[in-house]
């Protein structure tokens, strides 16, 4: 369980929630929980193929970033890869300073 000021910042940081789960592996809130509903019961099957999930804590399960040009930032994150898609499109390095991002490129 985290509290919001240790994993949300910036503008919108106060609009997320107080208190957030990241679940260990094998663990995971229910089909329907994700849409909002409140199923009646507390555990139940999982009847559906799984097909990935956004819901574990990622110091258990960190992403991976496959690439075919070389990574020169160390540490990636999830927030480089929107300055990275613009810095290959053509944006300088310049423009993207000049943007309000967390990440910065990859590259």
């Amino acid at each position: 369980m985290y509290e919001r000021e240790e994993i949300f910042w910036g503008d919108f940081a106060d609009q997320a929630p107080d208190l957030y789960i990241g679940f260990n592996i094998g663990y995971r809130a229910s089909w329907q929980t994700a849409l909002g509903a409140v199923p009646k019961e507390l555990i139940e099957d999982n009847q559906k193929e799984w097909s990935g999930s956004h819901l574990f804590d990622p110091t258990l399960i960190p992403g991976i970033i496959l690439s075919n040009k070389k990574i020169t930032k160390e540490n990636p994150s999830l927030y480089d890869i929107a300055p990275t898609i613009l810095r290959i499109i053509g944006y300088s390095q310049e423009q993207l300073k000049g943007m309000d991002f967390d990440g910065e490129s990859l590259f």
